[in-house]
Order: structure tokens, then C-alpha cells, then sequence
């Protein structure tokens, strides 16, 4: 009981709401990329209307469809206009909460018309959408807040639990994907050939890197190892957000893990390899939705000093809530 106290009591803690904004503004960015994507290059037609209407559609019986009264093209294009109506509102951050909720179920209607033909980026923007239903995320950054308040800004602290879930999200996934690359190209014994592999695949190669990555072999080598490496450890990443929330115990581990942020340089390592990622394959939004989750990883406090570094002004702060801001160091 004491344990499931103290668990309760962390995921009770408040703070102001910069982080998930940011990354409510990011997720409804980036979805709004996709699916306009979609439709102004004319893939829309193909991948998602009725094999009458030259299509390729071959849907699960998603529950929205037989709503609406199947999947006609007059449907499809009102679920798809519905869905860019979701994002503006997302990042405008009017209504989130609930125009997340329906984002999730018009845009996994959509996929659902041809499943082939999304990838793992879909099911991180569909649990990124679950997050922002949960999160409070238009509390600052939005047109709610300027309306409720006359400003674009708010430090009024909300719960901070669904950044928390963010972030393991982030550590889930990469761990995951670490611990299943197998293959031999990952290791010594493969001669860490896998990036090497990867960036001449057609199917996601933006050009013909051959010549270019077969005069540097080294690079995709040094890539392969240190991804491996990388992702498979990410739990060291929640590791240092105990250690900094728990920061008054003593111990040597303790002290290293705040003295030394390995959360930054995981979060480095992360853009370059998906700046690197996106600029040498074609994976669709996978790059920049998963970046998307780093914002979850900065706190408040922290984002402040970078805004007052980049403008030398500071987020507009009222000096009723500066007992209910908790520190960088000792926050998640």
C-alpha cells in the first residue's frame, strides 16, 4: 500500500503545461502534413477509394464506415475533411481534448481502408492522439487561453502524468525495436552492414546513395552500431528521471546519473539519426512524429531558459504560482 501511495502521490504532481502544448502543437502539425500529403499528390484516390472508382480499398468493416453507410467517395472525402478540420483545431488548441478523440477514430478509419499501406508512424500518432485525449495540453499555448484570459501564455499548473506517459511511450518503443534487431548486419559478425543495407533499398531510398555510402563505409558501420546500442538502452533514459525526482537520497549511481544528463545526449543521438533517417529514406512522417515525443522530455522550467536564450525574454510567469512550479532538478 505504501508503494501504490507513493506511486499515487508522483503521478499527482502538477506542473504547467508548456511541454504537452508543444507537443499537441507538433502531433496536429504533423498529421496535418500527412494527410494533406495525401491528397494534394492524388494518393487519396488510389489508396483509399473503391476499387469501382480505380482504387485499391479493402476495408475491415471499420464501425465508422457503416455509420456513415459505407465507403462511398463522397464518405471518404467527408471523414477526410473532417480530419484536417481536427488538426487546426488541435494545434489552434480549441476543444484537444475531444477533437484528439476524434482524430483518432476518423484517421484509423482512413487507414483502416487499406492497412498495407501506412506503417509504424500511424500507431505512433494514433498513441499520441491518446495522450493529448488525456492531457490538458491547451492550458497554454492556445486560442482557448487567449480567450479565457486575454493571453496566449498560462503557467497555471495541470496534472503532469500524461507527459509521464509520453515519455515512456518514447522508452517503450525504442527499447523494443532494440532488443528485435537480430539480424547478424547489427553486429561484429555482420560487419555492421544494416544502415548500409537499409539506404539502398529502393523502396525507401530517396536516390541512389550507392556510390556516395560505398566511398564511407565507415559512417553507415559507426551508424549501425551505435543504434543498436542506443535504442536498446533508452531505459537508462527513465532511470535518470527517477534518480532526478529522487535527488535528496544519497548513493554513487544517484549522483552520477545528476550530474551527468544522458537524457540530452540521447535525445542528440535521436536527431541526428532521424534528421539523417528522413533526409536519406522516405519513411513518411515516421522521423518527425517521433521526434515529436522529445518535447515530453524537456520540462517547463527548462523550455523557459531555452526561450529566454533565443528571445532574452522570460515566459510570462505571475508570482501567485511560483510556489506551485517545482524546479528542473527535482521535477520528471
Amino acid at each position: 500500500m505504501n508503494l501504490w501511495m507513493r506511486f499515487v502521490n508522483a503521478m499527482d504532481h502538477r506542473e504547467p503545461a508548456t511541454p504537452l502544448a508543444l507537443f499537441r502543437i507538433l502531433v496536429g502539425l504533423i498529421l496535418l502534413w500527412d494527410l494533406a500529403d495525401i491528397g494534394l499528390t492524388g494518393a487519396m484516390n488510389c489508396l483509399w477509394h473503391p476499387m469501382e472508382s480505380g482504387g485499391f480499398q479493402n476495408p475491415k468493416g471499420n464501425w465508422l464506415w457503416a455509420k456513415l453507410g459505407g465507403t462511398t467517395e463522397s464518405n471518404i472525402r467527408l471523414v477526410y475533411g473532417s480530419s484536417l478540420l481536427c488538426c487546426v483545431s488541435m494545434i489552434m488548441g480549441v476543444g484537444s481534448r475531444i477533437t484528439a478523440l476524434i482524430a483518432i477514430q476518423l484517421f484509423s478509419a482512413l487507414v483502416g481502408l487499406l492497412p498495407g499501406s501506412g506503417g509504424g508512424h500511424d500507431r505512433l500518432i494514433t498513441n499520441a492522439l491518446w495522450i493529448l485525449v488525456l492531457a490538458p495540453a491547451d492550458s497554454t499555448l492556445s486560442l482557448k487561453q487567449r480567450l479565457k484570459s486575454g493571453r496566449w501564455i498560462s503557467v497555471d499548473p495541470v496534472v503532469a502524468w500524461p507527459r509521464y506517459l509520453a515519455v515512456y511511450q518514447l522508452v517503450l518503443m525504442y527499447t523494443c525495436t532494440g532488443i528485435q534487431k537480430l539480424g547478424a548486419e547489427w553486429w561484429p559478425m555482420g560487419n555492421y552492414l544494416a544502415v548500409y543495407y537499409a539506404v539502398l533499398i529502393p523502396y525507401w531510398a530517396r536516390i541512389d546513395w550507392g556510390e556516395l555510402v560505398g566511398s564511407f563505409p565507415l559512417f553507415t558501420q559507426i551508424g549501425s552500431g551505435i543504434t543498436w546500442f542506443w535504442e536498446s538502452t533508452w531505459g537508462l533514459v527513465l532511470l535518470h528521471f527517477y534518480f532526478r525526482k529522487t535527488n535528496t537520497r544519497t548513493s554513487k549511481i544517484r549522483r552520477l546519473f545528476n550530474r551527468i544528463d544522458i537524457r540530452r545526449l540521447y535525445i542528440l543521438i535521436g536527431i541526428v539519426m532521424h534528421t539523417g533517417v528522413a533526409i536519406t529514406m522516405n519513411l513518411g512522417p515516421f522521423s518527425a512524429i517521433t521526434m515529436s515525443y522529445y518535447v515530453c522530455c524537456i520540462h517547463h522550467d527548462e523550455w523557459n531558459k531555452i526561450w529566454h536564450r533565443v528571445t532574452r525574454l522570460r515566459l510570462n510567469q505571475p508570482a501567485s504560482n511560483l510556489k506551485t512550479v517545482p524546479d528542473a532538478k527535482s521535477a520528471t
